[in-house]
């Protein structure tokens, strides 16, 4: 039998060589939801101290606009989370309703799957601030399609 004519049978019937269906989601409203993820982006001269530190970027996807905010910080606490949050709301012109965060250590002290744990920082910050806290469940990178910081290639990518 022809190489082709079993190609055919084993897609048509078996499935062979089948990607993964695509579901396009529904976006919400415009300023409903922000996603934000940290990445690591290398070393760079403090200007104050004069020594080469880690930088990181926090990054915000506005969920709607896909229109995006990046942080740069030195380290990854709440103080720092707190501060890059409130130049986003600035950037953005408002605090968003739901904010998603990919399970941050400074937002996220216990990673569950179905019962996260949050810092009882954050949840003073965002009661004060009036947004709700969703996070990204726990190995599941598909939740989270917006952007994601890829470390095979060492880049941010956009969904």
């Amino acid at each position: 039998m022809p190489y082709r004519t079993l190609h055919r049978f084993a897609t048509e019937r078996c499935g062979f060589g089948r990607r993964d269906t695509t579901v396009r989601v529904v976006d919400g409203d415009p300023g409903s939801e922000c996603q934000i993820d940290f990445g690591y982006l290398g070393y760079l001269t403090d200007p104050e101290t004069g020594r080469r530190r880690k930088v990181h970027a926090l990054i915000f996807t506005a969920v709607y606009s896909r229109h995006m905010f990046v942080w740069l910080m030195y380290s990854q606490t709440l103080a720092a989370m707190i501060a890059g949050c409130a130049a986003a709301w600035t950037f953005f012109g408002g605090v968003f309703r739901v904010l998603i965060p990919d399970n941050l250590r400074a937002v996220v002290t216990e990673a569950d799957a179905v019962i996260p744990r949050l810092s009882q920082g954050w949840l003073d910050y965002a009661q004060h601030t009036g947004f709700v806290t969703d996070p990204a469940r726990i190995r599941s990178p598909k939740d989270k399609p917006r952007v994601a910081y890829c470390t095979s290639s060492g880049r941010f990518v956009r969904g």
